[in-house]
């Protein structure tokens, strides 16, 4: 179980839809993360939302990185395969 002490909450915020302090706890938005550096988070879900939405991008981007870096590396096979197999006159049908 987590401690008190290791749970870090934002402070108190003025929400969005009840136009007052935000109620936290007693809220069905207020939620808890935990992150990459172990540490929980609890915050207002809508708060945290820019957050969540920059780590997604960034999540996003380092996966079409890896797509078409083996997306390359499959190209690369595919063109030695039929080179090989031309200088062998072995050349697999077009049908």
């Amino acid at each position: 179980m987590l401690n008190e002490n290791e749970v870090i909450r934002s402070p108190k915020l003025k929400c969005p839809f009840l136009g007052k302090e935000c109620i936290q706890e007693k809220c069905m938005l207020w939620a808890r993360y935990s992150r990459e550096d172990k540490k929980v988070y609890e915050t207002c879900s809508i708060a945290f939302l820019p957050i969540l939405m920059t780590q997604q991008i960034s999540e996003s981007i380092s996966n079409a990185a890896a797509i078409e870096s083996f997306r390359n590396v499959v190209a690369e096979g595919a063109r030695q395969f039929m080179q090989l197999a031309a200088s062998r006159g072995r050349l697999p049908d077009a049908t």
